[in-house]
């Protein structure tokens, strides 16, 4: 009885644990990339540098990157090329 976007949903979170992705990210980790997503999204852009900076690292990695936002993906390559 779930509506389409709670299948969704559903669907995203198992294909995650497939991936084996979700399991690779501290809840730090997570905490991180959505502060970073929710930073953008709301243009609180010095922020979300600076969280981009603090820890870089984490944002190149591939599997972070499927956390991100398209606008957040694009925002980090945009601060990799300036640097």
């Amino acid at each position: 009885m779930l509506n389409n976007e709670a299948k969704e949903f559903v669907k995203l979170i198992a294909k995650e644990q497939e991936d084996g992705a979700f399991s690779l990210l501290s809840e730090k980790d997570k905490k991180i990339l959505t502060l970073l997503n929710e930073a953008v999204r709301e243009v609180k852009l010095p922020y979300a540098r600076k969280l981009y900076f603090e820890h870089k690292e984490l944002f190149t990695k591939n599997y972070s990157q499927k956390w991100l936002t398209e606008d957040a993906r694009f925002m980090c390559f945009a601060w990799e090329k300036n640097v």
